[in-house]
């Protein structure tokens, strides 16, 4: 199973589950600078589609686990571009995923279409503006 998480809007956090025949996904409204919130957010989503933050032993088949993560990496804000992109790396140690980034252009409209997309492994993250 895929978890795609996209914090790269200023107002919104999306998620989305996907197995390649079920997309499940949740878009939450937040006001500015509210990113702290993410991962809170990403617990209950989680929790309401009975999976969970915690690892789970690869002999447990009959259990359903997160396989990947993509992430949106902008061009976004960057507080929500970095809370994003952390929040991924995280779950990668944790959860012992794969991780992937993948630009805001490249999100598919039909959400089961990323079950093909590798996304990069760098995460090179673009945001709204340059740097000073």
């Amino acid at each position: 199973m895929i978890l795609f998480l996209d914090a790269t809007d200023y107002n919104a956090i999306r998620f989305a589950l996907t197995d390649g025949k079920v997309v499940r996904q949740q878009k939450h409204q937040l006001k500015y600078n509210e990113n702290d919130k993410t991962l809170l957010l990403l617990d209950k989503f989680l929790k309401k589609h009975n999976l969970s933050l915690r690892p789970v032993p690869r002999s447990k088949i009959q259990v359903p686990r997160i396989d990947k993560v993509l992430v949106c990496t902008g061009p976004g804000s960057f507080t929500g571009t970095r809370v994003g992109v952390t929040i991924a790396l995280a779950l990668r140690l944790a959860l012992d995923v794969k991780v992937g980034g993948i630009k805001k252009s490249q999100i598919p409209s039909n959400l089961r279409k990323l079950l093909t997309l590798k996304g990069s492994k760098d995460l090179k993250v673009s945001y709204n503006r340059p740097a000073l």
